[in-house]
């Protein structure tokens, strides 16, 4: 009986790491073979159409349906998510006792914060902290009034977790994030489908066979939730060269297009001209209690061709390293909507956490903790860590992320004008975020991103730290120490009662 206790013990304290839970499983972005058709909606796995009204709203509304596309992937079951409330935490920045956001992010300028913006900002903005809530939290039909504080809550129904940014004509990685992930958003020109020439109503096809005078303006959000590569080019107002579709999910009720849906032309002109398309992937639950941020997210500006990026960070608390985020992307040029080039290789990077504190001339300590990441796709993305790191509260840190081929990389401008009323309202302080900027092939010299610009320029680095309180693992813990003890006293009273001769051994003592 003895050894069988001292067993049972030994074997929970062997378990006790797997009760904390496991970080979840990165996705894969692997598609070997693309069937000629597939279709989200015959899969269950998008969420119903919708009708963004009198307002400029769509992109709202693409990336709510992103994020509900992608809950269904992952069986979190279907959501109907606040457009209201994501478009007014793009917009707005609230105080920092408010959110996560620590008063970054983006801003309008006056009241139009209702109009349009590039989705993938909007995207890459709300990972600062923000959770989204569902419609009847907060209804469409609030659009004129101010989300209340509440409403920029770190708890709430959904959490955008990466996004994934691809070109349009990139028609594998398309597909493949489709397969993967969901839904995409893209950005076409819509006021061309006011000219029979290029939308047939009856048949909801859409095709624009150049890029073109009054037409060459990208001008609405749409959502891509398949393809017909047989769907037939005799459906178009004008004839494209071949056959083959995108499926769009469009947010203008039903009664536009085939019941709320287009297809759109592999062809069309204005898709394929210097556009992209996006994928988010989302958590139902937060695993974090802090993030550490200097940027606001939208990273509208390329620092160039680096090696490594690098932060500093001072614990606020007893806390461990839950995971980081990242932002490599193409040499984009945010433009009219447009993103020039956001072609990506795939690249390793290796995530290294040190103690101290980084600048130009830093000789990197042995890392407390390091851990290998393989970027397939550009954006913003979340990596979980393999093994939480504990932090000492006022103790400084700073992550340094090294890649094995040099890449484009986000930093945020402080007051950066963007489209129609927004801008970005972020600082940029010297001594917390660093780039090491590909110099003659060689391996990068570091830089302030302060600085790195040139002329007056600051930036800071996209970068963020999440980490979570272990204070919140007290009360788990406790129980394991009173099993712990518990087994321990047993086994002391049982050593002790074998000692005194109280023990029988089921032979007759007489």
């Amino acid at each position: 009986m003895k050894k069988r206790l001292i067993t049972f013990l030994c074997l929970a304290l062997v378990l006790l790491p797997a009760f904390r839970g496991a970080p979840a499983a990165a996705a894969s972005n692997d598609a070997a073979d693309f069937p000629a058709c597939y279709d989200l909606r015959e899969l269950g796995l998008v969420t119903e159409v919708k009708d963004q009204g009198l307002y400029g709203t769509c992109w709202a509304f693409c990336v709510a349906n992103a994020m509900e596309s992608n809950a269904l992937v992952q069986g979190y079951g279907e959501y109907d998510l606040s457009e209201y409330q994501i478009a007014y935490l793009f917009s707005h920045i609230f105080p920092e006792e408010g959110s996560l956001a620590d008063g970054e992010g983006t801003a309008c300028i006056g009241d139009a914060w209702h109009d349009g913006i590039y989705g993938a900002i909007v995207s890459s903005s709300l990972m600062r902290g923000y959770a989204i809530q569902s419609e009847e939290a907060y209804p469409y039909s609030n659009m004129e009034e101010s989300l209340p504080p509440e409403g920029a809550s770190m708890d709430g129904a959904l959490y955008i977790d990466s996004c994934y940014t691809v070109p349009v004509t990139d028609t594998e990685a398309v597909k493949t994030l489709l397969m993967t992930n969901g839904a995409l958003y893209t950005n076409v020109c819509s006021t061309c489908w006011q000219d029979p020439a290029y939308f047939n109503p009856e048949t909801g096809a859409a095709y624009l066979p150049t890029y073109f005078g009054k037409y060459s303006t990208i001008s609405h959000f749409v959502s891509i939730v398949g393809w017909d590569d047989n769907y037939s080019k005799d459906n178009f107002g004008t004839t494209p060269p071949g056959d083959g579709a995108w499926i769009i999910k469009n947010s203008w009720g039903t009664d536009y297009g085939d019941n709320g849906y287009l297809y759109l032309s592999y062809y069309d002109a204005a898709i394929n001209y210097r556009n992209c398309a996006t994928s988010v992937t989302v958590t139902n639950q937060r695993s974090y209690d802090r993030i550490y941020q200097y940027d606001g997210g939208a990273g509208l500006q390329p620092v160039g061709r680096v090696t490594g990026v690098a932060m500093n960070f001072t614990a606020a608390e007893n806390e461990s390293i839950t995971a980081v985020r990242i932002k490599p992307i193409g040499n984009i040029s945010y433009s009219s909507f447009f993103c020039s080039d956001w072609a990506f290789d795939r690249t390793v990077a290796k995530i290294s956490v040190y103690k101290g504190t980084f600048d130009e001339k830093t000789v990197d300590a042995d890392p407390i903790y390091e851990q290998e990441y393989e970027i397939v796709y550009p954006d913003y993305q979340t990596v979980a860590f393999d093994t939480e790191v504990p932090l000492k509260k006022g103790s400084h840190y700073y992550i340094k992320i090294s890649f094995d081929r040099p890449v484009y990389y986000a930093v945020d401008q402080p007051d950066q004008k963007m489209f129609y009323s927004y801008q970005n309202v972020v600082r940029a302080n010297p001594g917390e975020t660093y780039v090491a900027v590909e110099t003659n092939g060689g391996a990068g010299t570091w830089q302030d991103t302060v600085t790195v610009l040139g002329g007056n320029r600051p930036g800071s680095a996209c970068i963020k730290v999440l980490t979570k309180d272990r204070e919140n693992d007290r009360g788990q813990t406790r129980f394991w120490i009173w099993i712990v003890l518990a087994g321990a006293l047993l086994v002391y009273i049982l050593l002790r009662s074998k000692t005194h001769g109280i023990i029988h051994t089921g032979m007759d003592d007489r």
